[in-house]
């Protein structure tokens, strides 16, 4: 099964991309996230925020994200500035 995905830090960044499963997903996650933390000139307080976010999300596509995409269904999560929504294909 493959999976469309989506993620957004607000003001700053949004993608869209297929992945093949969560796991997938979380490593095209992974990638931008790291990008932005180095290159994108955030103060440290919002630096540490981003990666507190990055990290819940990270567990939560693992676990609700990866359920809710086995049973068919679409899944979405916002966190602090970071959205990811992942819609299995058919």
């Amino acid at each position: 099964m493959g999976l469309w995905m989506v993620w957004e830090v607000t003001g700053i960044a949004s993608a869209g991309e297929d992945v093949r499963d969560t796991e997938g997903a979380v490593k095209a996650f992974d990638l931008p996230m790291e990008h932005i933390r180095a290159h994108a000139g955030l103060s440290a307080f919002r630096q540490q925020m981003l990666v507190e976010s990055a990290r819940e999300m990270r567990r939560q596509m693992l676990t609700e994200g990866r359920a809710a995409v086995r049973d068919g269904l679409p899944w979405c999560a916002a966190l602090g500035d970071v959205t990811v929504m992942l819609q299995p294909r058919k």
